[in-house]
């Protein structure tokens, strides 16, 4: 089962490399209204780390009695 949902992972790639990128755009607007609030001053653009690392993986087996 663990390689089966490792190899569907790896399948998933772009769609995880999508979300990271999704993110990070709605991080930088974020960061961007509260500096217009604050009245900052510019920063850096928050790029991401590609590919994004996999903290876990759950298996959900049914218990049969």
């Amino acid at each position: 089962m663990i390689e089966s949902e490792l190899s569907e992972l790896e399948n998933l790639s772009s769609i995880l490399k999508e979300v990271v990128k999704e993110r990070s755009d709605k991080l930088i607007a974020a960061h961007e209204r509260f500096r217009k609030l604050l009245g900052g001053r510019r920063y850096k653009v928050v790029e991401p780390v590609l590919p994004p690392d996999v903290l876990g993986i759950y298996i959900l087996i049914p218990h049969i009695k």
